[in-house]
């Protein structure tokens, strides 16, 4: 054994010098330096993770989106006493509709009317026998009346 070994040894055991301790640090730490950015690169590139919180993300802003529509018409509708209509659709959240006394229209009730996560129009649907309007966006395949219809 060299003679700088015997100075760290002690009972008859070598122990570590602090050189030997930092090399395995810088070690590992190239290795991780080297290899953690590959796999965080490969997991973020896989279809799935981004087909699917893609789409999850878009019904959630879509959903979103409709109930603050939904909340902003109940308001319009206490100030006027009645919803847009149909042939209005959210234009009167904008622009006070020319039937509608200046003193009641709180408006505009919003700065825009957002697009749809998928860039199309929400659409408004007046109320119906129930007295109850909704908003709704087409969804991904942007036909209106299937299945993946997102709306309040």
């Amino acid at each position: 054994m060299s003679e700088r070994r015997q100075v760290l040894s002690y009972a008859g055991k070598t122990a570590w010098r602090l050189s030997d301790g930092w090399l395995h640090v810088w070690w590992w730490g190239l290795v991780v330096s080297l290899v953690a950015p590959v796999v965080v690169a490969e997991t973020w590139r896989s279809p799935w993770l981004t087909e699917c919180s893609g789409i999850e993300m878009h019904r959630t802003r879509a959903e979103s989106d409709a109930s603050l529509l939904k909340s902003v018409l109940d308001e319009f509708e206490g100030d006027v006493g009645r919803y847009p209509l149909a042939r209005e659709g959210l234009e009167p959240l904008l622009t006070r509709p020319a039937d509608v006394p200046a003193e009641k229209w709180q408006g505009p009730y919003v700065k825009e009317v957002p697009e749809d996560p998928w860039g199309r129009a929400y659409r408004y649907v007046g109320p119906g026998s129930d007295g109850e309007v909704h908003v709704v966006s087409a969804g991904p395949d942007g036909v209106f009346g299937t299945a993946d219809d997102v709306g309040e």
